[in-house]
């Protein structure tokens, strides 16, 4: 993860004045939120206002853009405001920021309509502002000037580190759990997402709890997992726990 922070860091050049938005591509289970919200937690105190705008494209969908307007407005100037229509609060985010210099993350952006309203153009930020986008879809980006960030999957070592940090708390694991530990990376193909999941359900649970989920994970193709993992993240499915999860993959 360090390195991939670094790489992004270097794309945002903060402190070097302009206005810039940084485009974070890649498929679901990524990463692409998590290393947005690892930097921005490095970054945001070297500028004067900051927001993090979680799950853009669900949300929206529930609520509607003028109150995640009203979010980054509320973050960013400190000071909470209740507008009657969308046209309002656009024109306050639009004339807002620009003697500021702003940190703003858009997390899981789906649709043009979120980029118009919630970071409609460089003129509405001061220098030194810089947007960060995450996004599945990069042709979302290509009509502005976006640098862009592809994420790759996680490799071998990455992906055991983000696994034991959820499992056991810790980078490697624990000492007897090495090799289960491996067996259940392989099942996740690179993916955060999954390995988060399967990582937290894990944790505190003895060798034989492990060889039982290990055993209904048997002879499942990685694709197959990592579908039910993502119906799930896509918020069909959000609130199925792991356990009822791992039977419906188990059912395949």
């Amino acid at each position: 993860m360090e390195t991939r922070m670094q790489e992004l860091k270097s794309l945002l050049e903060v402190g070097s004045g302009g206005v810039y938005m940084v485009g974070i591509c890649g498929m679901w289970g990524s990463g692409k939120s998590t290393l947005a919200s690892f930097v921005y937690d490095k970054i945001s105190h070297e500028f004067e206002g900051y927001c993090f705008v979680k799950n853009v494209r669900d949300r929206s969908r529930m609520h509607g853009l003028k109150t995640l307007q009203e979010e980054i407005l509320l973050n960013v100037l400190k000071s909470k405001v209740t507008f009657t229509n969308l046209e309002e609060v656009t024109y306050m985010m639009e004339t807002s920021f620009r003697e500021n210099s702003v940190l703003i993350v858009l997390d899981d952006v789906d649709h043009t309509d979120h980029l118009k309203m919630l970071a409609g153009s460089k003129n509405w930020f001061g220098e030194g502002s810089r947007v960060i986008v995450t996004t599945r879809n990069r042709d979302l980006l290509n009509d502005r000037k976006v640098r862009k960030y592809n994420v790759r999957m996680l490799d071998d070592t990455e992906a055991i580190e983000v696994f034991s940090w959820h499992a056991f708390g810790k980078r490697e694991p624990l000492q007897g759990f090495e090799k289960h530990s491996l067996s259940m990376v392989s099942k996740c193909g690179g993916h955060p997402s999954a390995l988060k999941s399967l990582g937290s359900f894990l944790h505190g649970g003895c060798g034989s709890e492990w060889m039982r989920i290990l055993d209904r994970l048997e002879g499942i193709p990685v694709n197959e997992i990592l579908k039910k993992f993502k119906i799930r993240d896509d918020g069909v499915d959000r609130k199925s726990p792991v356990d009822k999860i791992l039977k419906k993959i188990q059912n395949t």
